[in-house]
């Protein structure tokens, strides 16, 4: 398996097909932590012949670590190492797992915490939402950077809001709406070495390059989740962000990186982060794991809260 979610994914699990000769076949697939299974036999019948694609990942690893009632902001990289073109490299994540698991930690979230707060940014060269899609819980980063998209705020999960068509909808909706995916034909223009389809978050309001702009803008996911926690009410060690990419960030051109390049940077503002890093190969990307790696012991050193130095790569 090409794309690997590093710490918090595992599969540890041996499926042994017992005849070759089966006409019905299928797939495996086990909805539970695949941890707790360790070092345990799982016997299948001999229809078996594969596991399935869908991993599920330990989220509660993370959520069981908050000290109180959170608020949550995640940073998803929506760029097209991710999903869809590559330049002929191997793509990050083809299946939308990090669509998957940011809504699974959310349901978690809600369980544990139901007046918990949470945002969102998704991010290529500009953030991926627009302020028209939903009025009430969408905001822009400031000046010089207002019109580089849009990201949810944060919304309380047990809290209602008016949507855009008038009707009150809880903040639990609100973001699995803004995290739901699916498949989609891509455009001829953006196929490449055969790929034709990619998962994408269904209110990509910029899907495939539309806004004429493409890259890999890492750090305005991070100035929308700063902005986001600008007067939040929460404890800064309550605060957190979950942020999943390949780390293959060019833009802005000049210096992609330096927002996290001390002192004074995006990340001295931001509060506890842990990081999924999704490499594009068997061979991981070296470089970007390494400036992924600085940026996360730099928001761990940054002093923001007391909880920062359990940031986490």
């Amino acid at each position: 398996m090409k794309t690997q979610i590093r710490r918090y994914a595992f599969l540890l699990v041996c499926c042994t097909v017992t005849s070759s000769f089966a006409i019905q076949v299928g797939e495996f697939s086990y909805r539970g932590y695949l941890g707790n299974a360790n070092g345990d036999t799982m016997k299948v019948n001999d229809t078996m012949v594969a596991m399935s694609n869908d991993i599920y990942v330990k989220a509660q690893t993370i959520i069981h670590s908050f000290i109180d009632t959170p608020s949550v902001f995640f940073i998803i990289d929506n760029s097209s190492s991710m999903n869809y073109n590559n330049s002929g490299q191997p793509l990050s994540d083809t299946n939308g797992y990090r669509y998957k698991l940011d809504s699974a930690m959310v349901d978690m979230l809600y369980q544990e915490y139901p007046s918990a707060e949470v945002g969102i940014a998704a991010f290529d060269a500009d953030l991926i939402f627009a302020t028209v899609q939903e009025p009430n819980i969408m905001s822009t980063c400031p000046a010089p950077n207002q019109n580089m998209g849009a990201y949810m705020r944060l919304i309380k999960l047990n809290n209602q809001y008016l949507d855009s068509n008038g009707v009150l909808e809880t903040g639990l909706y609100l973001a699995h709406k803004f995290l739901k995916d699916s498949l989609y034909q891509l455009p001829k223009d953006h196929q490449n070495n055969g790929i034709t389809t990619c998962v994408d978050l269904v209110h990509d309001y910029l899907r495939f390059g539309a806004n004429n702009s493409s890259g890999t803008n890492i750090a305005i996911g991070f100035e929308a989740a700063k902005n986001a926690f600008i007067g939040d009410s929460h404890q800064k060690n309550a605060q957190y962000i979950i942020f999943q990419s390949d780390g293959a960030a060019n833009q802005p051109s000049a210096n992609p990186w330096a927002f996290m390049e001390p002192p004074p940077t995006t990340v001295d503002s931001v509060p506890t982060t842990f990081v999924f890093y999704y490499n594009r190969s068997e061979t991981e990307a070296a470089e970007d794991l390494q400036n992924l790696t600085t940026m996360t012991t730099n928001i761990a050193g940054n002093g923001y809260s007391t909880s920062n130095p359990s940031s986490h790569l």
